[in-house]
């Protein structure tokens, strides 16, 4: 193994302290608490949440405005020629793909 490559893993780390371990076996413990934090950082970036994911109150607030300008829609859409309301509900179902 290249010594990037070791580097990379924590190789070297590792062997300083078992190395260091022979004279002082107390220090071997630091080995398992590194492993033990490089564990639990693993683990909080993995369970950070996605920031683009809305939260509860967008997603009530989408759904208050959307229900207080249905009624809206509904009478502009109804003005609309049959030509007018094709192109509307294609844009729509291209936006929803």
């Amino acid at each position: 193994m290249m010594q990037a490559e070791r580097q990379a893993t924590g190789l070297d780390d590792d062997a300083f302290f078992i190395e260091r371990s022979w004279r002082e076996p107390e220090q071997f413990a630091a080995l398992f608490d590194r492993r033990d934090e490089l564990r639990q950082l693993r683990i909080r970036q993995a369970a950070v949440p996605e920031l683009d994911t809305p939260g509860h109150a967008e997603r009530v607030a989408a759904d208050v405005t959307a229900g207080s300008v249905g009624a809206l829609l509904g009478a502009a859409l109804a003005d609309l020629s049959a030509g007018d309301r094709d192109v509307v509900v294609l844009i729509a179902w291209e936006q929803l793909t």
